[in-house]
């Protein structure tokens, strides 16, 4: 109401807001007034130029509920009062494995500084809202890629711990072998299947698809025609490299009667061993004869499509070039020599009409047909 003051003398003044409003400031709203502190609910005013009519201004508070989509936290907790068109700091963190997405009002209306920030504020001014802090799973970047002999799909954002299909196409000639993970951790549901799925679960990664060449494919100087199962396998020369040779040393038992070391190894990955030794132990000619090209040392020597690592094949890897000669081609229907000793006077050969393998002595003249190996 009114009240007589003295000219220059301070006087007290208060405010008490009703429920649901917050004390705003003081106005002068006719004459001249000097208010010591306007937004103080409890202060003093002075009038030095006549009457004055002075006004306590109010502001509706609401109240404001924070709740979040089960994946995260959010700040302020619950429900909190607010003052109309004031702001108020919200925030939110997401759970482990978890990105902060948004904002959203559930009820009412709200007005944010910034929906897409974790960190922000919020006003309302049309009564009480409820908000919600939004969070989604975290997602990486799946890189795709191979080994240069065919293509792969797709490359592109995954979504943390959801299954992603993958598939990997070989160009011609060539066949898939298998998937590997070159940077990041990945989950391939099967690393052998060319079409599989893929899961990542601490960030981005890259998946190479891995091919090889197919059987009867021309590849690093020869005709591949073996696949060992872990990318590599076995390459044959084109052609004969003998036609009439010998395995040499008639009569010399180079380890003596011992099937468990070179020469007389048979299993497949043992030609090259066997090759070695026989050479190591012949020299320059066998010692049957004194023939310098008996059948190992042709392999041994062999400079072919700029490959130098040729050897002659085992018993095992004789039988599996038989078994693809129409693949391969080009052989004809004779004996050819492995390098498998039996004992002093033989060793294995195999007849490429129907495949037989037997032993043969050691100072008969047979064909040769050099292989060598490869790896992924």
């Amino acid at each position: 109401g009114t009240q007589t003051v003295s000219h220059a003398a301070a006087t007290a003044i208060s405010a008490t807001a009703d429920a649901n409003y917050v004390f705003s400031n003081w106005s002068v709203e006719s004459g001249t007034a000097d208010i010591v502190n306007s937004n103080a609910a409890s202060t003093t005013v002075t009038l030095t130029s006549g009457a004055a009519t002075i006004q306590a201004n109010f502001l509706p508070t609401y109240t404001l509920t924070v709740s979040n989509d089960g994946n995260g936290s959010n700040s302020p907790i619950g429900t909190v009062t607010v003052t109309h068109g004031e702001s108020t700091s919200i925030e939110a963190t997401p759970n482990t494995n978890y990105d902060f997405s948004s904002w959203s009002v559930e009820s009412g209306t709200a007005s944010f500084g910034n929906s897409s920030a974790a960190s922000t504020t919020v006003i309302l001014t049309s009564g009480s809202a409820t908000i919600q802090a939004n969070f989604a799973l975290e997602t990486y970047a799946l890189t795709m890629t191979d080994n240069g002999f065919g293509s792969t799909s797709p490359s592109t954002t995954v979504t943390y711990g959801v299954a992603h299909s993958i598939t990997a196409t070989p160009d011609t000639g060539y066949d898939f072998y298998s998937w590997s993970v070159p940077s990041g951790t990945a989950s391939i549901t099967d690393t052998g299947s060319a079409s599989t799925t893929v899961t990542l679960i601490n960030g981005a990664a890259t998946i190479q698809a891995n091919f090889i060449p197919s059987i009867g494919t021309f590849y690093e100087g020869g005709i591949v025609f073996y696949h060992d199962g872990t990318g590599g396998g076995l390459i044959v020369a084109e052609s004969d490299q003998g036609i009439s040779n010998v395995w040499g040393g008639y009569g010399t038992d180079i380890n003596g009667d011992n099937s468990t070391v070179a020469p007389e190894l048979t299993a497949v990955g043992t030609g090259a061993a066997n090759t070695a030794i026989i050479v190591s132990t012949f020299g320059a000619t066998e010692p049957y004869g004194g023939l310098s090209n008996y059948a190992a040392k042709i392999c041994d020597d062999l400079e072919l499509n700029g490959y130098t690592d040729w050897f002659l094949p085992s018993k095992d890897e004789l039988n599996l070039m038989y078994e693809q000669k129409g693949a391969i081609g080009s052989f004809i229907d004779a004996n050819y020599h492995s390098s498998s000793e039996v004992v002093s006077n033989a060793a294995w050969i195999q007849f490429f009409f129907d495949g037989t393998q037997q032993t043969g002595g050691k100072q008969y003249e047979h064909r040769v047909r050099a292989v060598r190996a490869f790896t992924n």
